[in-house]
């Protein structure tokens, strides 16, 4: 069996693994001996001792009420622009309708999808898609506004970082100052506010980041920045110590149900919690 593992930012993958020397890394997927690759699964995390991903913890407590949300909004706006055809039945309209929600659920991740890698290429030093261009100006706005010094502590796009908690996670964005998670919607007029995913997102995110790269905790600023994907509009939100505190609590009662519900913590997260709390 073949393993396929990478530092770099992808999209397929929920499992991190500890190599040998402490780094981390995501694991994409497996080839089976018939050359078929297919995504890990639990039965293969304890196999070989790799920890969820934090979306996998965090969706242990069901999809958040922003998304849910968004969803509902969808099969609304579905409905009113896909009238039940004379004749059909009820279970082929609905049908219809799910079937329009996922092309738009999907057109709205490919977009997201590609903005990010636009940002992840503009601050690794590679060339972005020109299309893209105005959006990352805005985004840079954004980060100038809130005080970042690029020329002092450069960015680090998309690095994949590990907690001895038992998860792993990848940064979207950040320095030794700012920690930052980009998200994308659409309209003009980015949010204002910061939601309880985001807030557990960054405190699991920031952790994970003094544990991997040696930054204090409390020397990092966490904030959202939302980037529009219908203008080249972008916004940052800043958490406050006290959200990142509760964001924190949150999100380790989430790990501790998830690890009771599936029985899964590999025996390095011991050890490495133990050395890390003698340090």
């Amino acid at each position: 069996m073949t393993i396929r593992k990478t530092k770099a930012a992808a999209e397929a993958g929920h499992w991190y693994s500890r190599e040998a020397d402490g780094t981390a890394m995501q694991v994409l997927d497996l080839v089976g001996k018939n050359g078929k690759r297919r995504k890990p699964s639990l039965r293969d995390a304890r196999a070989n001792g790799w920890v969820p991903g934090v979306t996998t913890i965090m969706r242990a407590g069901g999809s958040p009420e922003q998304l849910v949300r968004w969803r509902i909004e969808q099969a609304v706006l579905a409905a009113l622009t896909l009238p039940r055809a004379e004749g059909e039945s009820e279970a082929d309209w609905l049908e219809r309708l799910q079937e329009d929600m996922t092309a738009t659920s999907r057109s709205a991740a490919d977009e997201g999808s590609e903005i990010h890698a636009a940002l992840e290429a503009h601050y690794s030093g590679e060339v972005s898609p020109s299309r893209h261009w105005g959006r990352i100006q805005a985004v840079a706005n954004e980060i100038r506004e809130a005080g970042a010094q690029p020329d002092i502590d450069p960015w680090q796009a998309e690095r994949t970082v590990i907690h001895p908690l038992g998860f792993g996670t990848r940064c979207d964005l950040h320095s030794c100052e700012l920690v930052i998670d980009f998200k994308t919607k659409d309209k003009e007029e980015m949010p204002r506010v910061l939601f309880d995913d985001h807030l557990m997102q960054l405190a699991a995110t920031r952790k994970a980041l003094e544990y991997s790269c040696g930054y204090p905790e409390s020397s990092q600023r966490c904030g959202i920045i939302y980037v529009s994907r219908t203008h080249n509009t972008a916004r940052w939100v800043e958490a406050t110590p006290e959200q990142l505190m509760r964001g924190w609590e949150m999100f380790r009662h989430m790990h501790a149900f998830w690890t009771a519900r599936t029985g899964h913590c590999p025996s390095w997260t011991l050890a490495a919690m133990e050395e890390m709390n003698n340090d």
